[in-house]
C-alpha cells in the first residue's frame, strides 16, 4: 500500500463544450449571468474531482449539491422568471450565496485533500487486487448477510434507545457491500445476467418506503460506472447514455406517481407508515408506473415542475434572506455552536437533551408556519444556510471554506484506516461522505452522522466484518 499513486484529471472535452453550451444558452434565458455560472460549476468541479480509473464518489458527493442548487435556475428558466420573481424577491442572491458557497467548499476539499493516499484506496489497481480472491456470488451472500443482521440489530434496538445511532449505522452496512459488488463487475465483467438481476431485485425492494430509496442503488451504479474512464469523448458520452435516460425517464414517473404510491402504501392513512405487504406495494407501484409511462404523465408540465422543486433546495434559504439580519439579526457563531453541541453530546450524557426539532428552526429563521403537530420533520433550513444565519455573506464563504478543508482531512484520516484499505473501502467512503456533501442536510444531521458513522467503520465495524473478508 505504500506505493505512490497520482489521481489524473478525466479528459473531458464533452463536459467543456457542455458548459459553452449552457453558458451561451443564458443568454437566451430570464437568468443569463446565473445560467453560464452553471456551465462553469459543472466544469469546474468535473476537472477538479473526476479522476482516471476510480470510482466517482468525491465526484458524485458534489455533483448532488451542485444539482440540489442549481437546479433553481433551471426552475426560474423554465417559468421565463427572475430567481427573485420564483423565490421570495431574494433568489437571486440566495443562488449566488449557495453556489459560490459551494465553490469554496470545493477550494477547500481540494488543498486539504491527500489525493494519492485517496488513489490507494480507489484506483483500480488496487481495487482489482482486493477484489481478485473473491466471487460475485460471495459478496451476493455478503450483502445478504449484513441485511438480515440490520434488520436483527433494528428489532433488537428500540426506537427511542440511546443505541439508536448505532442501529442506523450499521444498517449502513449492505451499503458497502453493494458498492463492492457493483466494483466486482465493472472490473471484471463476469457474471453479467447474476448482477443485473440482483441490481433488479435491490431497486424493487428499494420501492418498498415511503421516501425514496430508489435513488441510492442509482447512484452507487453511476458513480462506479465511471471506474471505466480515462476520458469522456463522444463515444463514452454515447456509452452512458441508455444508462441515463431510463433514469431520467423513472425520475419523471416516480414524480408523477409518488403521492398516489404512498397514500396506498400508508392504507389511506398518510402518516408515513407502511400498512401493506411488499408484494401489494410493488404491484400498485407497476401498476401506477404503466400507466403514467403509457400516457406519458412522466413528460407532463406540472411534473417536470414538482421534479424541480423537489430536487432543488433554495426556497428556506431565500425565505431567510428576508429575515436575517433585517428582523433577526446574525447569531455569530451560536447556531453553529449549539447544533455541534446537540450533535456531540449523546443523551446518556445529558439526560435532558431534547428531541431534534427542525421544524422550530425553519419557522424561526424563514417565517413560513407549518400547522398542526408535526415538531419531527424530515425538512431543514440546510447547512449553508445557517452558516449564514451566524456569520453573513463573507463569514459564510470562510465557514464553508474550512468546512471543505476538513472534509479532506477527514476523507485522509478515513484512507488511512485498514479497513477502509479492504474491499469496503469505496462504500465506506461513499456512505460517509454522502453526508458530508450534501446541501440540504443541517449541522446537527451531518456532524451526528460523521461522528457516529466514523467511529463505527473505524472502531466497531472492523471487528463484524473480519469473518466476512476473503
Amino acid at each position: 500500500m505504500s506505493q505512490e499513486v497520482q489521481l489524473k484529471p478525466i479528459n473531458s472535452p464533452v463536459i467543456a463544450a457542455f458548459a459553452i453550451i449552457i453558458g451561451l444558452y443564458g443568454f437566451t434565458t430570464s437568468n443569463p449571468m446565473e445560467t453560464a455560472w452553471t456551465g462553469f460549476m459543472l466544469w469546474f468541479i468535473c476537472r477538479l474531482f473526476w479522476w482516471q480509473h476510480v470510482p466517482g464518489i468525491i465526484l458524485l458527493t458534489l455533483i448532488i449539491p451542485f444539482i440540489e442548487i442549481h437546479t433553481g435556475v433551471l426552475n426560474a428558466n423554465s417559468a421565463n422568471i427572475s430567481l427573485d420573481a420564483a423565490f421570495n424577491g431574494t433568489g437571486r442572491r440566495t443562488f449566488w450565496l449557495s453556489s459560490l458557497g459551494l465553490l469554496f467548499v470545493c477550494l477547500g476539499l481540494n488543498m486539504s485533500l491527500n489525493k494519492s493516499q485517496l488513489g490507494r484506496v480507489l484506483h483500480t489497481d488496487r481495487l482489482h487486487k482486493a477484489l481478485s480472491g473473491v466471487t460475485m456470488p460471495r459478496l451476493i451472500i455478503i450483502y445478504i448477510i449484513l441485511n438480515v443482521a440490520g434488520e436483527l440489530v433494528d428489532i433488537a434496538i428500540p426506537w427511542n434507545s440511546s443505541l439508536k445511532q448505532f442501529e442506523v449505522q450499521f444498517k449502513s452496512l449492505p451499503i458497502t457491500a453493494l458498492f463492492a459488488i457493483c466494483i466486482h463487475y465493472f472490473l471484471f465483467r463476469k457474471n453479467r445476467l447474476l448482477f443485473a438481476a440482483f441490481l433488479t431485485i435491490v431497486f424493487l425492494q428499494s420501492l418498498y418506503s415511503y421516501f425514496s430509496s430508489w435513488k441510492l442503488p442509482l447512484e452507487i451504479l453511476v458513480a462506479v460506472s465511471l471506474i471505466q474512464f480515462k476520458e469522456f469523448k463522444l463515444p463514452q458520452f454515447l456509452r452512458l447514455a441508455p444508462l441515463f435516460l431510463p433514469i431520467l425517464i423513472f425520475v419523471g414517473i416516480w414524480q408523477n406517481i409518488k403521492s398516489e404510491y404512498r397514500y396506498i402504501l400508508s392504507g389511506g392513512l398518510e402518516n408515513q407508515s407502511i400498512q401493506i405487504s411488499q408484494s401489494e406495494a410493488l404491484l400498485a407501484a407497476f401498476d401506477l408506473a404503466s400507466t403514467s409511462f403509457e400516457t406519458s404523465g412522466y413528460a407532463d408540465s406540472s411534473v417536470v415542475q414538482s421534479t424541480y422543486d423537489r430536487t432543488g433546495y433554495l426556497e428556506y434559504f431565500a425565505a431567510t434572506l428576508n429575515k436575517v439580519p433585517l428582523e433577526i439579526p446574525h447569531e455569530k457563531g451560536k447556531l453553529t455552536f449549539s447544533n455541534l453541541e446537540f450533535a456531540l453530546v449523546p443523551r446518556i450524557i445529558n439526560p435532558q437533551k431534547p428531541l431534534k426539532n427542525d421544524r422550530a428552526k425553519v419557522e424561526k429563521y424563514t417565517g413560513y408556519y407549518f400547522g398542526g403537530d408535526r415538531a419531527i420533520s424530515s425538512f431543514s433550513l440546510g447547512h449553508y444556510c445557517e452558516a449564514f444565519i451566524d456569520w453573513g455573506s463573507f463569514g459564510m464563504m470562510i465557514h464553508l471554506f474550512f468546512y471543505g478543508f476538513l472534509g479532506g482531512k477527514a476523507t485522509n484520516l478515513l484512507t488511512s484506516r485498514n479497513m477502509v484499505q479492504t474491499l469496503f473501502g469505496p462504500g465506506i467512503l461513499f456512505v460517509l461522505l454522502s453526508f458530508w456533501g450534501t446541501y440540504q442536510k443541517d449541522m446537527i444531521t451531518i456532524v451526528g452522522s460523521l461522528l457516529w458513522g466514523g467511529m463505527a467503520y473505524i472502531v466497531l465495524f472492523p471487528l463484524a466484518l473480519k469473518r466476512l473478508l476473503p
